[in-house]
């Protein structure tokens, strides 16, 4: 189709026939729209320029891909993803999404393949664009044979709701019943009617005053005069529009350019290259379009979404599956019970994603871990109420009760996971910080002090190293584990190594006790030994005073013996001389 289209509904080919099948694809681009929804359906004949109406519609050349050729271009029903913003009448904003449908009239296609496609489309629509070619007349008129698939719509609906009513007279449930009155606007959307190609003057009977296109329609879809089958037939198709869309508009255009070449190209020319008359339709059509512009609305009256919206398209697909006509009240129902699930499902999706990126983090502290829990919750719950826009509250609230079950059961997974990351963090960062520590706080630290005086110093050193532990693990430590970590196996290793460092330093101290003692043994023993050698060395000294007292007498003694020896010897020597003179002058005498 185009890179800019995403196909919602494809068909294929199986043993009992043609099926209608949702696309994933599709499920995905539609849960992307959570605001109001205004739903835009192009249909009618194949080969009449649908998809070149959708692009003029969207201002864009290839929103859809426009064929020139006799084979279809479009099979399904496909979305463009070039979705305008808009404003409604009531002030709110929403998204418009514009679908083109494949076309009807195809010859490799049935007249039933062609109404349920036909059906499909109008009850998906808020406003279905009804897209042929020159006049309308007997054979396009007969092609809009899906009408009467649209009463079975209504008949069948009808009488669900009848029998929903009298199931539920005994009840005062708003939400459960429904009533007898079917919404037909959530059945039958507002209904324009594109001519393409138109060339008649539009002029009333008198064939000078002008006639609107709109009143043109209206006259081709009076009831004519015949009771023959094709006039009868006819009749019943106008009946119908004329009933059952009561929003009804109608824009002629002329050919858009004059060259069987660019008719052949339209996707690929400029405005230039075609017709100003044309242009000028087709912005007045563009200006009316935009302005009468509703949102999709629930079978009760409700908004429609994206999500929303997607589930009705898989209800709806099921009962046309299934040989039938969609069940209205029902097809409603499930689709916002399943729209709810869908809600709730991606809710937890989105919660569980916040969960993983969250689990990456831990450990936190409490109060940050529950600001985040609190968010995710808050945000899953957001992300539940804007996919269940248009629900009915009953089907909401059972959800939201359910969903805020599971946000609770993950939030305690999520708490007990911080738990545990945080007792295994706060347990390895604190033994990191007392094994740094080089003290007795260190679980290596079992070696005995080097010195006694270094036993008595381990107790402060300790408590020092603890206090510079506790404020670097305060500052790093995460998580409710924190405190406990710190109590439980800090102080048990503190006062474990605070009891080894008290147990060496009694055991230093009564080293050094005992030391003393011994020292004040051998004191003792000194002290007794000296005065012992005192006592001696007195006694010494006194004897040694003595002895000079006796020395001293002696050498006085030896002094005076000296003295008298030497006058005696004095006197020897005198006598020695007179003997000697004597014997001199005996000889003298002799000699005499």
């Amino acid at each position: 189709m185009s890179s800019r289209a995403v196909q919602l509904v494809d068909v294929k080919e199986t043993a009992s026939g043609t099926a209608l099948v949702v696309s994933e694809e599709g499920e995905q681009f539609l849960n992307s729209f959570t605001r109001p929804l205004a739903v835009v359906v192009i249909a009618g004949p194949y080969r009449t320029g649908k998809s070149f109406l959708s692009n003029q519609l969207l201002g864009a050349k290839n929103a859809f891909t426009v064929g020139h050729t006799t084979t279809a271009c479009t099979r399904g029903i496909w979305a463009s993803q070039c979705v305008e913003t808009v404003t409604f009448g009531d002030g709110s904003e929403g998204d418009v999404l514009v679908l083109d449908t494949e076309g009807l009239g195809a010859t490799d296609k049935t007249s039933h393949y062609d109404d349920n496609i036909f059906m499909l489309a109008a009850l998906l629509a808020s406003t279905m664009i009804y897209n042929s070619q020159g006049a309308i007349d007997e054979k396009s008129i007969q092609k809009l044979t899906f009408i009467g698939k649209m009463r079975d719509v209504l008949k069948r609906s009808q009488e669900a709701a009848e029998g929903s009513e009298n199931e539920d007279d005994e009840s005062d449930d708003e939400g459960s019943g429904g009533g007898s009155k079917v919404n037909e606007a959530a059945i039958f959307p507002a209904f324009i009617w594109t001519l393409r190609d138109f060339s008649l003057k539009l002029v009333q009977e008198d064939g000078q005053s002008p006639m609107s296109s709109d009143q043109y329609m209206e006259k081709q879809l009076q009831d004519q005069k015949g009771f023959d089958m094709s006039t009868q037939r006819r009749n019943a198709i106008c009946q119908s529009l004329r009933r059952y869309f009561t929003q009804r508009r109608c824009f002629t255009f002329c050919r858009p350019a004059d060259s069987e070449e660019a008719l052949q190209s339209l996707s690929t020319q400029s405005e230039s290259d075609l017709r100003p008359a044309f242009l000028s339709q087709v912005a007045h059509f563009k200006k009316e379009f935009w302005r009468q512009l509703k949102p999709k609305r629930s079978f009760g009256g409700r908004i429609l979404t994206g999500p929303g919206f997607y589930q009705i398209i898989v209800q709806y697909v099921q009962a046309i599956n299934a040989g039938g006509v969609p069940v209205v009240g029902d097809a409603w129902t499930a689709a916002l019970e399943a729209q709810a699930k869908s809600a709730r499902k991606a809710a937890l999706a989105s919660h569980e994603a916040a969960m993983h990126q969250l689990a990456a983090r831990l450990p936190l502290d409490e109060q940050e871990l529950q600001g985040e829990l609190q968010k995710a919750h808050n945000d899953a719950l957001k992300l539940y109420n804007t996919r269940c826009r248009g629900t009915r509250e009953e089907i909401r609230l059972q959800g939201a009760a359910g969903l805020t079950t599971d946000l609770v059961a993950a939030t305690r997974q999520v708490e007990e996971d911080n738990r545990d990351a945080s007792m295994t963090s706060c347990k390895e960062l604190l033994f990191e910080l007392m094994d740094a520590s080089n003290t007795l706080l260190s679980s290596a630290a079992d070696a005995p002090s080097e010195s006694e005086a270094d036993a008595v110093r381990e107790i402060p050193t300790l408590w020092s190293a603890w206090d510079s532990c506790v404020a670097e693990y305060e500052g790093q430590a995460r998580g409710p584990a924190r405190d406990k970590v710190l109590l439980e196996h800090g102080l048990r290793r503190l006062r474990d190594a605070n009891s080894a460092a008290a147990e060496r330093a009694a055991a230093a101290i009564q080293s050094t006790t005992d030391a003393l003692e011994v020292q004040a043994h051998e004191t003792a023993a000194l002290e007794r030994r000296k005065a012992e050698l005192t006592e001696q060395h007195e006694a010494s000294v006194a004897a040694r005073r003595e002895l000079d007292e006796r020395l001293r007498a002696a050498e006085s003694k030896v002094a005076s013996t000296d003295m008298e020896l030497a006058a005696k010897q004095d006197e020897i020597g005198r006598l020695e001389r007179a003997g000697k003179s004597a014997q001199v002058s005996c000889a003298a005498i002799v000699v005499c």
